[in-house]
């Protein structure tokens, strides 16, 4: 039980809390090696080093596992984001912020997208695992930021007048399409396209001579 005096967590939760995140790490680790559908709660238990019993103590299926896992990964990244929005100024300033979180956060966390790429190749083992709607709902907020910087953007001048859910919709686009290549290839990331190429893409476009207009 929490501490009523200090609000500090009890030994018991702390072990509680830690036991959960250790069972989290393998099963990222091996969805990410073999696959959400090749892998099995005995395997996950196995390499956490408990038993089966112990695991379903803490996690009723393998599926309400796999949403955890996907929430708690997804809000580290959205927290990390909104963290460099705060800190950036214009609107070009916090999409570019954006776009390097995203690429950076795959640099530290390549085995979690790896999950999604083993998924898409596994889908003829079944339909991929629903994500928690909680999970949804932080996506829709994130999603909902983004269209709002644009816009501000739009405003300012800064951006040209498209819809910002179809710009929201490019910037997501184009970084998902790249960390998948990155995935299957496994090719050094950063290395292999410079993030800064993709926002000349995405800020300036194709076309030869725009920056001298």
């Amino acid at each position: 039980m929490v501490d009523p005096e200090d609000g500090q967590l009890s030994r018991r939760q702390r072990e509680r809390l830690w036991h959960r995140q250790l069972i989290l790490d393998a099963a990222e680790k091996l969805f990410s090696r073999k696959g959400f559908y090749q892998t099995n709660v005995q395997e996950i238990a196995e390499d956490a080093e408990f038993s089966v019993g112990f695991l379903y103590n803490m996690f009723e299926n393998k599926e309400l596992l796999y949403q955890e896992l996907i929430t708690a990964r997804a809000e580290e990244y959205f927290q990390k984001t909104y963290e460099q929005i705060e800190n950036a100024n214009t609107p070009p300033d916090k999409l570019r912020a954006v776009l390097r979180t995203k690429l950076n956060f795959f640099e530290r966390h390549r085995r979690f997208f790896s999950i999604f790429a083993n998924i898409s190749s596994q889908m003829d083992s079944g339909p991929p695992p629903m994500m928690s709607e909680d999970c949804m709902s932080r996506y829709r907020k994130y999603q909902q930021k983004l269209e709002e910087i644009f816009a501000s953007g739009v405003r300012a001048g800064e951006f040209e007048d498209f819809p910002s859910s179809v710009a929201v919709l490019a910037i997501e686009g184009i970084t998902n399409t790249i960390i998948g290549q990155w995935v299957h290839t496994g090719k050094n990331a950063l290395e292999s396209i410079d993030p800064e190429i993709i926002e000349r893409i995405l800020f300036d476009g194709f076309r030869a001579g725009r920056n001298e207009k």
